[in-house]
């Protein structure tokens, strides 16, 4: 597998168990586990990152005539 495959592997990965953390926060019977919490946080976090940069570098393409 190359990089980028392997990367969207570990997206997949960190989406899931962000999808499992949310299920968990739900059920008022579930303990929450700070730490999938964390890594729920720190996943949007990366992602809002990226959405905002690639935002600016397209925008900043539109701005000098590209």
């Amino acid at each position: 597998m190359n990089q980028e495959e392997l990367d969207l592997l570990d997206r997949e990965e960190r989406v899931f168990a962000c999808f499992q953390t949310v299920i968990d926060l739900l059920n008022p019977a579930e303990t929450t586990d700070v730490n999938r919490v964390g890594n729920l946080l720190d996943f949007l976090i990366e992602e809002y990152q990226a959405i905002r940069e690639e935002m600016h570098r397209r925008i900043g393409g539109l701005d000098s005539g590209g």
